[in-house]
């Protein structure tokens, strides 16, 4: 008698439809939550500068300042003290307007430290070939001491009808 070794079976399983999902197993418990990381922001003041046609200072009309309990920022007429020493961010924008062909005008940041010294910060200085320009700039500086921040224009007097307006300066006291 013969024993073959090798079969073949040839035949289908039949597949049914998929049953309905088991219930959900426990959940594993919590891990502990981690410290939250420092903000990178702590104070801030966002001041708007009138418009004007002649050399000097720009006058501010309106501040916030956030939150509103910060000492960090004071502002008065014309200037913005910055109390306390550490990282800052400076973003400066506005129009300079009604320029003459030629015309020479400037806007410069002017800081001045507890101890008197100062010194200018360049925002934007142009001579002009088209009546109207925008401008903008953003600077990082760091201060050890008390400061006080002006903005100031200038520009050819035998130019009347130049001006600046829209002027908006935001300063952000930084975490580090």
């Amino acid at each position: 008698m013969q024993n073959p070794t090798d079969y073949t079976l040839n035949f289908v399983v039949p597949v049914g439809p998929t049953g309905p999902t088991g219930p959900t197993g426990p959940q594993g418990i919590s891990g502990v939550t981690g410290p939250t990381g420092p903000a990178s922001l702590s104070d801030l003041i966002f001041a708007q500068f009138s418009s004007s046609a002649k050399t000097g200072n720009l006058d501010i009309y309106n501040n916030t300042i956030l939150p509103n309990n910060s000492v960090v920022f004071v502002p008065t007429a014309n200037q913005i003290q910055v109390n306390e020493s550490g990282n800052y961010e400076f973003t400066i924008f506005g129009t300079l307007g009604a320029l003459a062909q030629n015309e020479s005008v400037s806007i410069s940041m002017i800081v001045t430290g507890e101890n008197g010294n100062s010194y200018s910060e360049m925002i934007a200085s142009i001579v002009a070939d088209i009546s109207l320009v925008y401008f903008s700039k953003t600077i990082f500086i760091t201060f050890t001491e008390k400061q006080t921040i002006e903005l100031y224009f200038r520009k050819d007097n035998s130019y009347i009808d130049s001006a600046i307006y829209d002027v908006t300066l935001l300063i952000k006291k930084l975490n580090f």
